[in-house]
Protein backbone atom coordinates (compact mmCIF):
# COMPACT_ATOMS: atom_id res chain seq x y z
CA UNK A 1 0.00 0.00 0.00
CA UNK A 2 1.65 3.70 -0.92
CA UNK A 3 -0.65 6.22 0.86
CA UNK A 4 -0.01 9.38 -1.32
CA UNK A 5 -3.29 11.53 0.65
CA UNK A 6 -3.34 15.22 0.86
CA UNK A 7 0.22 15.53 -0.89
CA UNK A 8 0.09 18.26 -3.46
CA UNK A 9 -0.33 15.67 -6.13
CA UNK A 10 -1.24 17.43 -9.45
CA UNK A 11 -0.78 15.41 -12.20
CA UNK A 12 -1.26 11.62 -12.93
CA UNK A 13 2.25 11.69 -14.38
CA UNK A 14 3.86 12.35 -10.77
CA UNK A 15 2.78 8.62 -9.77
CA UNK A 16 4.43 7.16 -12.97
CA UNK A 17 7.48 5.94 -10.93
CA UNK A 18 5.28 3.53 -9.19
CA UNK A 19 3.59 1.72 -11.69
CA UNK A 20 6.50 -0.48 -11.54
CA UNK A 21 6.67 -1.73 -7.93
CA UNK A 22 5.84 -5.17 -7.68
CA UNK A 23 3.86 -6.25 -4.63
CA UNK A 24 1.99 -2.72 -5.30
CA UNK A 25 -1.64 -3.23 -4.92
CA UNK A 26 -3.55 -0.34 -3.22
CA UNK A 27 -2.96 2.83 -4.09
CA UNK A 28 -4.38 6.03 -1.87
CA UNK A 29 -4.44 9.53 -3.46
CA UNK A 30 -7.00 11.18 -2.12
CA UNK A 31 -7.14 15.13 -0.94
CA UNK A 32 -4.98 16.16 -3.80
CA UNK A 33 -5.28 18.19 -6.98
CA UNK A 34 -5.49 15.22 -9.83
CA UNK A 35 -8.06 16.61 -12.49
CA UNK A 36 -6.87 13.74 -14.61
CA UNK A 37 -6.26 10.35 -15.45
CA UNK A 38 -4.44 8.34 -18.18
CA UNK A 39 -4.03 5.40 -19.51
CA UNK A 40 -0.28 4.24 -18.77
CA UNK A 41 1.37 0.63 -18.33
CA UNK A 42 2.62 -0.69 -15.96
CA UNK A 43 0.72 -0.75 -12.25
CA UNK A 44 0.36 -4.23 -12.91
CA UNK A 45 -0.09 -5.68 -9.63
CA UNK A 46 -2.52 -2.64 -8.32
CA UNK A 47 -5.78 -3.73 -7.34
CA UNK A 48 -7.01 -0.71 -5.42
CA UNK A 49 -7.09 3.15 -5.84
CA UNK A 50 -9.05 5.63 -3.77
CA UNK A 51 -9.33 8.89 -5.46
CA UNK A 52 -11.61 11.27 -3.01
CA UNK A 53 -11.74 14.48 -2.85
CA UNK A 54 -9.68 15.18 -6.18
CA UNK A 55 -11.21 17.84 -8.60
CA UNK A 56 -11.68 14.75 -11.27
CA UNK A 57 -13.43 14.15 -14.31
CA UNK A 58 -13.54 17.61 -16.08
CA UNK A 59 -15.73 16.94 -19.43
CA UNK A 60 -16.38 13.29 -20.37
CA UNK A 61 -13.81 11.74 -18.69
CA UNK A 62 -13.90 9.45 -16.51
CA UNK A 63 -11.97 6.03 -14.61
CA UNK A 64 -13.64 4.00 -16.69
CA UNK A 65 -12.58 6.00 -19.82
CA UNK A 66 -8.85 5.13 -19.11
CA UNK A 67 -9.29 1.29 -18.66
CA UNK A 68 -7.94 1.61 -15.41
CA UNK A 69 -10.78 0.20 -13.89
CA UNK A 70 -10.65 -3.25 -16.09
CA UNK A 71 -6.94 -3.05 -15.15
CA UNK A 72 -7.89 -3.06 -11.48
CA UNK A 73 -10.80 -5.38 -11.81
CA UNK A 74 -8.14 -8.22 -13.91
CA UNK A 75 -5.63 -7.94 -11.20
CA UNK A 76 -7.50 -8.15 -8.12
CA UNK A 77 -9.16 -11.14 -10.13
CA UNK A 78 -5.61 -12.86 -10.78
CA UNK A 79 -4.91 -12.37 -7.17
CA UNK A 80 -7.66 -14.62 -5.88
CA UNK A 81 -6.63 -17.18 -8.23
Amino acid sequence: MLNLEQNGITDWDELAEFRVLKDFNRLIINKNLIKHITQKSGFNSLEVISIEDNPFLTGNQSINSTNLAKQLQDNSDKQRK
